[in-house]
């Protein structure tokens, strides 16, 4: 399902992320505010777990589905997201 790829930056996450959002509930992605709970947009569960599946598969690595609980907001998560993949990659390329 995942596959190694270059660590997306903070500003790559927050982008795609907000276009994700934007499109799911039909709102100018200029509405949309980083800062804001994702609650905040009116995201139901599934939703959220289908943007956490999706946001993987652009990331190319694995989330715990519990990470948008502990992170609520888009900064908070593409921040979190951002500094894990650096890591994972710096780790890999260490290994190798």
């Amino acid at each position: 399902m995942t596959k190694q790829v270059s660590p997306r930056t903070y500003h790559e996450i927050v982008n795609w992320l907000t276009a994700k959002i934007s499109r799911e509930i039909s709102i100018s992605p200029d509405a949309i505010r980083p800062d804001e709970p994702l609650s905040y947009y009116g995201l139901d569960s599934v939703q959220v777990l289908t943007l956490v599946g999706e946001l993987e598969d652009f990331l190319g690595t694995r989330l715990h589905p519990s990470l948008v609980w502990e992170c609520p907001t888009i900064a908070l998560l593409a921040d979190h997201a951002a500094r894990s993949m650096r890591i994972s990659h710096e780790l890999h390329h260490s290994m190798a």
